[in-house]
């Protein structure tokens, strides 16, 4: 189960790393709660998008038990990032982006790699091999919640993940 080891390894990569400016750690959740909840801690949930898999070497896999060739699965991880702050906050016109800065940081300097990765299901060995290398992102506008003194700040950070099935 490829697709839950590498859920599983990215979220063990983000969750409680430093913040900017005295911001509480990042809180990261692959089953995640109410994601409308107003809260002080920066959170990211890490979402599984899409991903082709496919045979780099022969043999094919002839049933259980059987030796194969080697594959790839190329995983599209989404990172939505949300943090509630005060609008009136000095900070609040640059903090999201440092958040996102932060976590970025942690994706791009992902060590070692390439990462022994474990499948929390079947026990099966996997390679990542190229977290952190190729990521895009997207910040967007803030809006007000309920109260109107705290705003919401969403991103999403798009990140390809290069997992190796060796045979």
């Amino acid at each position: 189960m490829p697709i839950a080891s590498c859920l599983s390894f990215v979220k063990s990569l983000l969750d409680g790393i430093g913040m900017p400016a005295g911001t509480p750690d990042l809180a990261a959740y692959l089953d995640a709660p109410d994601p409308n909840v107003e809260s002080s801690v920066p959170t990211c949930y890490i979402l599984q998008a899409n991903g082709p898999e496919q045979r780099l070497t022969m043999p094919r896999n002839q049933g259980p038990n059987s030796s194969a060739g080697d594959k790839t699965i190329e995983h599209e991880i989404r990172i939505m990032v949300i943090y509630f702050m005060a609008a009136n906050d000095p900070e609040a016109d640059i903090l999201f982006s440092g958040i996102m800065d932060g976590i970025m940081n942690a994706l791009r300097l992902a060590f070692p790699m390439p990462a022994l990765i474990i499948d929390p299901y079947t026990g099966n060995q996997t390679e990542a091999v190229n977290v952190g290398e190729k990521m895009r992102y997207e910040l967007y506008p803030p809006y007000a919640t309920k109260s109107q003194r705290i705003e919401r700040r969403n991103g999403v950070i798009v990140m390809p993940v290069l997992e190796l099935l060796e045979a």
